[in-house]
């Protein structure tokens, strides 16, 4: 499970790369390790938005 989302991350910056697209890569770690964390402990990823909103925050103070 992992290993699949690092290979995502991967390939998003890979092709942003390719595109000269600029991404800040501090912006997307913190997504990266949320969903990492949520697919081991709840069993599925939780939208982008709600990471902004604070809902990951407040599913880990329910647990």
């Amino acid at each position: 499970m992992r290993k699949k989302e690092v290979r995502n991350f991967v390939t998003f910056i890979n092709r942003a790369a390719t595109s000269g697209v600029e991404v800040d890569i501090s912006a997307k770690v913190a997504p990266l390790n949320a969903n990492m964390a949520c697919l081991m402990i709840f069993g599925k990823k939780y939208m982008d938005d709600d990471f902004d909103k604070g809902v990951l925050k407040m599913l880990f103070k329910k647990i």
